[in-house]
């Protein structure tokens, strides 16, 4: 199997985005719903219905991935939804990010640089 593409890269970014943002429309159904709602409203709402569309596209995205990559090599790549759900938590939410969370989230992404480094085993 091929390791990264430029096609597998588009697509991962692709996927990375399409479940940032199901995360975030999560967040706000979270928000919207009440615990005496009915399932169908919960079903129904808005930000629900948008969540879930773009898990099944990131799906889609996902399984292009699959097709040409390794999985132990592309999984640990979606990793970098900690990341970007905690940079977007941020900005859409205004939730603190103690520096803790920061430090964890660097070392993420140096796991990720090694991870992709070509001389690496």
């Amino acid at each position: 199997m091929t390791i990264m593409t430029d096609s597998t890269i588009v697509l991962l970014v692709a996927t990375l985005l399409c479940s940032t943002a199901s995360q975030i429309y999560q967040k706000k159904a979270a928000l919207e719903l009440h615990d005496n709602q009915t399932l169908l409203s919960k079903l129904s709402n808005h930000q629900f219905v948008k969540a879930l569309l773009l898990l099944g596209l990131g799906l889609l995205f996902w399984l292009g991935i699959l097709i040409n990559t390794d999985l132990s090599l592309a999984y640990p790549l979606l990793s970098l939804n900690y990341v970007l759900v905690m940079i977007s938590a941020k900005i859409f939410f205004n939730e603190p990010v103690p520096k803790v969370r920061w430090l964890g989230n660097a070392i993420i992404v140096v796991g990720i640089f090694i991870l992709c480094n070509p001389s690496t085993p």
